[in-house]
């Protein structure tokens, strides 16, 4: 008798750890796929003018007035698993960089601050 319920018990103890187990494994799965992102980062053949028609139009968006812009040297493309250029402007208000993903998505933007060459005296 106690033989039959000895057995039942491990039966059950496998059965339900073999569960936890598969239950488990199917949440990693799940994750797994949830966070996966197509490779649709790939894009060194985008026309340069749309992009930089995007970054002036993010400009204006943010109320960031710039003036007589020019885009410097040539936008520069990073190829690791997103994808994305990276452009200088140069304008009378002083000097930006902005990077924009192969989804036209602009990922950064900013001015670019040169420090003084020169140490600053100290006031007393």
């Amino acid at each position: 008798m106690i033989s039959t319920i000895t057995r039942y018990i491990v039966r059950l103890v496998i059965i339900l750890v073999a569960t936890a187990i598969a239950l488990v494994l199917l949440f990693l799965i799940i994750v797994g796929i949830a966070r996966y992102e197509r490779d649709e980062g790939s894009c060194p053949d985008a026309p340069a003018r749309e992009l930089e028609a995007k970054i002036l139009a993010f400009a204006k968006e943010q109320g960031v007035q710039l003036n007589e812009v020019e885009f410097i040297g040539k936008p520069r493309y990073y190829p690791d698993k997103l994808g994305w250029w990276a452009f200088d402007l140069k304008s009378r208000e002083g000097n930006y960089g902005a990077t924009i993903d192969c989804d036209r998505r602009i990922t950064g933007f900013g001015k670019i601050q040169k420090l003084p060459l020169e140490p600053t005296k100290p006031t007393q």
